[in-house]
């Protein structure tokens, strides 16, 4: 978080020696990103369940949110298996969906009413599913944060809820130990320092200010950064694509790996073949991949 911090006032044009301790949160409290919180091994059953407990828990801030202007739970997402911020569902401790009986797998919906969070339940044809009683399940859902209060782990990590697609609880722990080494490598920012003079000169004070608007004004033109984490499963090779959270601002500066392959080439490789969905029919990577293999997607969405 530190180099971030410094990265992010040297684009502004702002020397860090002239700000005040309230001036760097509130220049990282602009900048709004998407991150997945992951629920491990939920009894499911029914139609919906009551997710509440679990959900705030999880979540940074507990305040429901149906765009992602502003920090809090993600409830806005349509009911479509392709929605942006759509609930993910696995079988507990797997990459592997929910069957929903119609040769595709279980999505789910979050909302909020009166402070009640619900899970509902749907097939991809937006019908809804009966979730057998007592079905463990992992669940992912959409929180919205901004640099100045981001998730330790999504800071460190690339958002630990997407990165341990993992298959078994130690793989999950060993994720979580090398966020809380990391945390004590790097340490907290000082909110009170004391290496610096404050500028008392108005017109200098201005000039910062300028370039304080300048950076926000290019961020939010840049959109919000998401990176999103997937198990490739049969379906997945057969369809020939694999479905975003959020649609891209631009599809060509959509950046898709494959572990252990590296960095591929939009247009060679792959390309977006809808506004959410990242596909490779016809194209270099329609003979390369297969059932297991693993993929990252980095974009930026509105």
């Amino acid at each position: 978080m530190s180099k971030l911090i410094g990265r992010f006032l040297e684009d502004a044009t702002v020397a860090p020696a002239h700000l005040t301790s309230a001036v760097a949160p509130a220049i990282l409290d602009t900048r709004l990103h998407a991150y997945r919180n992951t629920i491990l091994a939920f009894s499911a059953g029914g139609l919906d369940d009551t997710v509440t407990s679990p959900v705030l828990a999880a979540a940074f801030t507990g305040t429901p949110q149906t765009t992602f202007t502003a920090k809090g739970i993600y409830t806005g997402a349509a009911i479509n298996s392709a929605a942006p911020g759509r609930v993910n569902i696995r079988a507990a401790g797997t990459p592997d969906g929910i069957p929903d009986g119609n040769d595709a797998e279980v999505f789910g919906k979050l909302t909020e009413a009166a402070g009640v969070y619900t899970l509902t339940y749907y097939k991809q044809d937006g019908t809804g599913f009966v979730m057998p009683a007592a079905t463990s399940i992992d669940f992912s859902f959409v929180e919205i944060y901004s640099e100045k209060d981001a998730p330790v782990a999504a800071t460190l990590l690339d958002g630990i809820g997407q990165v341990v697609d993992a298959t078994d609880a130690n793989a999950i722990l060993a994720a979580k130990a090398q966020a809380d080494l990391a945390i004590t490598r790097i340490g907290t920012l000082d909110p009170t320092p004391t290496n610096y003079t404050p500028d008392t000169d108005a017109a200098v004070v201005a000039d910062h200010l300028k370039g304080i608007d300048t950076a926000i004004g290019a961020l939010t033109a840049a959109g919000v950064a998401a990176v999103e984490y997937f198990t490739l499963s049969g379906g997945d090779i057969t369809n020939e694509y694999v479905t975003l959270a959020f649609t891209p601002t631009t599809a060509a500066n959509v950046e898709l790996s494959v572990r252990g392959q590296g960095e591929q080439f939009y247009g060679d490789d792959y390309t977006m073949v809808t506004s959410v969905r990242v596909g490779w029919t016809a194209l270099a990577l329609a003979t390369q991949l297969s059932a297991g293999d693993k993929l990252r997607v980095r974009y930026n969405h509105s």
